[in-house]
């Protein structure tokens, strides 16, 4: 037996030698897409290395042997649409191996068809992406994160931006004083960002925030050496950024009334109570 194709005949041994080869899983099926249908006849070995099924346990099943509860149905659906039309189909769901463990495959599946038309079998290849899923799935994350994170430092500027013109007199004043702040600010931010478990010294914190209100060393910081943690999503960088900016300088730090720094004595000794910001002794 020989198979002709476009540039000539092929023997069958060199087609099969080919898919062998190949580095896709290839599976060919019967054609009936009602169950128990379609059937397995042939499955390469790349196919029984993706799925970890002896090619004893495959040959004769229908590949919905693969599927399991977090399979997406509306995949499968879109390609039960795409086979019944006649037509080759292509997309992605999660399989499952045989140890009960989960990936991702893309599809790629073709009709073979007789002269008069009629689909006999279809020709699946398939590919584990689920690395490139994951990569995905990690950069979308970043740019939520991303988004997230911006959308706070411009919450954070609009309060710079608007404490400074409450209190400052002139123009000149309003240049130093909002500069001052903005550059506080970024000053926390690297003080943060250089240490890779987001863990600063918070002395270190509050004296970059409050550098640009220490007019003649009127603030004092005394305490135990702590270690300030971020755990949540930019909550705590951007909370010690916006506490001191809820009310301008003259008016007090932690005024009653205000968010962020508050008076714990009445005494004018202050705490800072900021969401998402641990606090560990050294």
């Amino acid at each position: 037996m020989r198979v002709v194709s476009g540039s000539g005949d092929i023997d069958p041994r060199l087609l099969k030698a080919a898919v062998e080869a190949t580095g896709a899983a290839i599976l060919i099926t019967t054609a009936e897409l009602d169950e128990p249908g379609p059937r397995i006849e042939y499955a390469n070995s790349a196919f029984v290395r993706l799925t970890g099924y002896h090619l004893t346990e495959i040959i004769g099943r229908s590949p919905r042997f693969l599927q399991g509860p977090r399979t997406e149905r509306a995949e499968l659906d879109r390609a039960r649409a795409s086979l019944e039309a006649g037509d080759a189909f292509q997309g992605e769901t999660l399989n499952y191996r045989k140890d009960g463990s989960t990936y991702m495959v893309e599809w790629l599946i073709t009709p073979v068809r007789e002269a008069d038309g009629r689909v006999t079998h279809w020709v699946s290849a398939q590919r584990d992406v689920t690395d490139r899923r994951a990569f995905e799935d990690r950069q979308a994350m970043m740019v939520r994160e991303l988004h997230h994170r911006v959308k706070n430092t411009l919450a954070t500027v609009q309060a710079v931006l608007n404490a400074t013109m409450r209190s400052a007199v002139s123009l000149p004043e309003f240049g130093r004083a909002f500069t001052g702040r903005i550059a506080s600010l970024a000053r926390t931010h690297a003080l943060i960002t250089e240490d890779q478990a987001q863990v600063a010294s918070f002395e270190g914190l509050l004296r970059a925030e409050l550098d640009p209100y220490n007019e003649n060393d009127r603030i004092t910081l005394r305490g135990p050496d702590l270690r300030a943690s971020f755990r949540t999503r930019g909550a705590g960088r951007h909370g010690v950024a916006r506490a001191h900016h809820q009310r301008p300088p003259s008016r007090g730090l932690g005024a009653s009334g205000r968010p962020g720094l508050s008076d714990v004595d009445g005494g004018g000794s202050h705490r800072c109570r900021v969401a998402g910001l641990n606090l560990e002794r050294a």
